[in-house]
């Protein structure tokens, strides 16, 4: 499962993601992002953790930092693996 937080705010910085993450022992790849919502542009993080729990922290945490007061999460179960076995025919060595 990978779960996907999305945080936006003028004052976010990525980085303050990242410290979060470090501080709650959470692991995650945080990339910056930005999205179109109405004809307005919104600069922000994505941070995809590995469970449903990880992200709910994280978020319960970034909502102290400035601006956030909202966020998108999208819960993925979908396939997930070595490249060949998910297109294709297994040619995976293990």
């Amino acid at each position: 499962m990978s779960v996907t937080l999305s945080l936006s705010s003028s004052s976010l910085a990525c980085s303050d993601v990242v410290t979060l993450l470090r501080q709650l022992g959470l692991s995650g790849d945080v990339t910056t992002n930005r999205t179109v919502v109405a004809g307005k542009e919104e600069h922000g993080c994505r941070t995809v953790l590995s469970s449903k729990q990880d992200a709910k922290t994280l978020w319960t945490a970034a909502q102290k930092l400035p601006g956030i007061t909202c966020g998108h999460v999208a819960v993925q179960q979908y396939e997930s693996g070595c490249v060949f076995d998910v297109f294709g025919n297994s040619r995976c060595p293990g």
